[in-house]
């Protein structure tokens, strides 16, 4: 099952002070949303349906960067960035197949929104 980045941030010191507890609590409703969105999508759901998911979620993020003085540096965004991918791969989509269709690399799936 993936673990929320925000499980690990709270347990490091050095991130609490960039990332206060209301901060970490906006991020989890975030994710809560998009887990029960992802788990919606049933099976073989069509493409555009999961990226609209990821769209909703990683602009969602973008807000929260932004209200909070661009709260995510890089490692952050690997971060974020993995537990969508894990979430989605769980939920059974299929990646690299979906990123092939949209011609970019699975790592990109959240580029087209994502400002941090």
């Amino acid at each position: 099952m993936a673990v929320r980045p925000t499980e690990k941030w709270r347990h490091d010191a050095d991130v609490l002070w960039r990332r206060p507890e209301p901060l970490l609590e906006l991020i989890d409703e975030a994710f809560g949303a998009f887990e029960g969105e992802v788990a919606g999508l049933g099976e073989d759901p069509d493409d555009e349906k999961v990226f609209d998911v990821i769209r909703r979620v990683v602009v969602e993020l973008n807000v929260l960067d932004q209200e909070h003085g661009a709260a995510f540096d890089e490692v952050d965004r690997a971060d974020l960035c993995a537990y969508i991918e894990e979430v989605l791969t769980e939920h059974g989509i299929d990646l690299p197949a979906l990123a092939e269709r949209r011609g970019i690399k699975p790592s990109e799936i959240t580029d087209e929104w994502r400002e941090w």
